[in-house]
């Protein structure tokens, strides 16, 4: 048979109270019931990392720059030269939607 028991109640660790051992914080001095290392913990997923779509969006941001990288990667040469064809295309849209948004604000702006 187990020897484990049910506890109902605790004693607080700040008060000395006895308090619910379902309960997370006292009642009488709102001091923590959990202890350091059961405290829950928020834990990063990589999850996002692990999806193709997030790491080809992150390459296409690496731009011109990613082209060695790309030139490393493990698929066919057609595929390569697609990635870094469509590497360089995202670039110049980028850096040409930039410089059309500030002549657009300096357009704006250009009275003031």
């Amino acid at each position: 048979m187990d020897d484990a028991t049910l506890v109902n109640e605790i004693i607080c660790p700040s008060c000395q109270a006895s308090v619910d051992a379902a309960l997370t914080q006292c009642p009488q001095c709102d001091a923590s019931l959990i202890a350091p290392d059961q405290a829950p913990r928020m834990i990063r997923s990589n999850s996002a990392l692990n999806k193709p779509w997030v790491i080809v969006l992150l390459l296409l941001h690496v731009g011109i720059l990613g082209i060695p990288y790309y030139w490393k990667l493990k698929y066919s040469v057609s595929t390569r030269l697609f990635i870094i064809a469509a590497s360089i295309a995202y670039t110049v849209f980028a850096v040409g939607a930039i410089v059309l948004f500030l002549y657009w604000i300096a357009f704006l702006f250009r009275d003031v």
